[in-house]
């Protein structure tokens, strides 16, 4: 399995980002301040180039994830925006913050996203891998 790692990290939060082959997996702790979130996007960004355009998948692991700023959740709406025209075929996430959950929510309804969060909401990390492993399995 080829890997590659990319993280941030400041006083509020922090987050790091594993390109495990096709799939994305970001692992966050705290609050994604706005200069969290634009290098966040920025490392997003790098991961997606070097999938070169392949379907892939994003898994979010945010067990110890708090909220994010008002302009940070722009960033992020952004962020998923750039995911889907960069041919992002699914994102699933594992969380327990009930603000968090309200935020992403929120954020994939105004990027466009039409799926039902909580069909892609798992209590722990190895089955939402196993979620998105098996997604793109079907796409070959």
């Amino acid at each position: 399995m080829s890997q590659r790692v990319l993280k941030g990290r400041n006083k509020f939060g922090q987050y790091q980002l594993t390109l495990e082959d096709d799939i994305i997996v970001a692992a966050f702790r705290g609050v994604l301040n706005d200069t969290l979130a634009q290098k966040y996007a920025d490392d997003m960004a790098a991961l997606a180039e070097d999938l070169k355009s392949a379907p892939w998948a994003y898994v979010c692991l945010a067990e110890s994830f708090d909220a994010t700023t008002q302009t940070s959740q722009q960033i992020l709406i952004d962020v998923y925006r750039q995911c889907q025209i960069r041919n992002c075929k699914l994102s699933v996430y594992c969380m327990r913050s009930a603000l968090g959950k309200a935020q992403i929510r929120q954020m994939m309804q105004l990027a466009g996203i039409e799926r039902d969060f909580d069909k892609v909401l798992f209590d722990d990390a190895d089955t939402a891998k196993r979620f998105a492993r098996e997604y793109l399995d079907t796409l070959e």
